[in-house]
């Protein structure tokens, strides 16, 4: 079958963890004359499983550890940028009420974030 990857063999019966290329995308993009970029540049986010990894590898390398576990589980969970998430500062944290106060970067809207109970956990905890 033409425009489709061989991977995407419908005959091949195989376990994948991941789901298959959309078969009407390769159709598209094989038969439009779009720039080369276009067809190559998708998004990709990290997973779940892939977070706890991170941060489970943050946790256990580094003089540091606790903290930048910490700040990857929040950047994760409130889709902060880098910057957002050095700019933090101790006032913009409400530890007995669990909200954490976000200025966003690159002309977004300032909010206010409901945090779950182990990211308040974690951040009460003193640095070692």
């Amino acid at each position: 079958m033409r425009g489709l990857h061989p991977d995407q063999d419908p005959k091949l019966d195989t376990d994948v963890d991941f789901p298959p290329v959309n078969f009407l995308q390769g159709l598209f993009f094989s038969c439009t004359s779009a720039p080369s970029a276009a067809r190559v540049r998708t998004r990709r986010y990290l997973t779940g499983r892939e977070v706890e990894k991170l941060i489970e590898a943050a946790r256990k390398h580094g003089r540091y550890g606790h903290r930048d576990a910490t700040m990857i589980l929040l950047a994760y969970r409130h889709g902060l940028r880098a910057s957002e998430l050095c700019d933090l500062q101790w006032h913009q944290v409400e530890l007995n009420t669990g909200r954490l106060h976000v200025r966003r970067s690159k002309r977004g809207t300032p909010s206010v974030h409901p945090m779950q109970g182990d990211e308040n956990s974690r951040l009460r905890r003193p640095a070692a």
